[in-house]
């Protein structure tokens, strides 16, 4: 048994129809498949710091909580803090933050963070605050993903006041001064904050 198929002006109209709507919808498919695999939107939940105000000299810890709000894993997440003029990076933790401090900002390859919100990162950075205070050291967190579809909430930012801190001297006198070999010396020690 043949078939034939008879070509009119009606039956190309609708194939050409046809065809544009399946063109149409094969875009819409690999478009929402590729927005699919971009679905993460990893954030800097939280920045504290600790303690506020710091005295001049003084070590501030500051406490980074990354989250992912998307519905797929963030891929390549690093983050940043900016470790400003005015203070010294002493450490960062933990080990498993895979954190490194090349001038001016500690970065550290987070990896993949699983989506939900339920794979919670905790980053802490230790810095010196340098002296004289008074004074304040502004310093961000960034987080990036190659993924990330929402870069509005990837940034925070902590001020930290920097205040005059102590600065003791102690001075000793000793009597009798001088001493006869055998004989006892008394001392007395003096603290100041000069």
């Amino acid at each position: 048994m043949f078939f034939t198929a008879t070509s009119t002006r009606h039956g190309a109209a609708t194939a050409k129809r046809v065809a544009y709507g399946l063109k149409r919808l094969v875009v819409a498919a690999l478009a929402c498949a590729s927005l699919a695999t971009y679905a993460a939107d990893p954030q800097v939940a939280a920045f504290n710091d600790t303690p506020d105000p710091v005295p001049a000299g003084g070590e501030v810890t500051y406490g980074v909580r990354v989250d992912n709000n998307g519905i797929d894993a963030s891929l390549n997440t690093l983050l940043s803090v900016f470790v400003p003029p005015g203070a010294d990076f002493v450490s960062a933790a933990p080990a498993g933050a895979n954190c490194v401090f090349t001038a001016p900002n500690v970065v550290c390859a987070l990896g993949s963070v699983a989506q939900g919100g339920a794979d919670v990162r905790n980053v802490i950075v230790v810095v010196r605050a340098q002296g004289p205070g008074p004074a304040t050291l502004n310093l961000s967190a960034t987080v990036s993903a190659d993924n990330d579809t929402n870069p509005a909430n990837n940034t925070q930012t902590q001020t930290t006041t920097v205040i005059s801190g102590a600065n003791l001297a102690l001075a000793k006198t000793g009597t009798p001064n001088p001493v006869v070999g055998g004989a006892n010396v008394s001392y007395t020690l003096t603290p100041s904050n000069v």
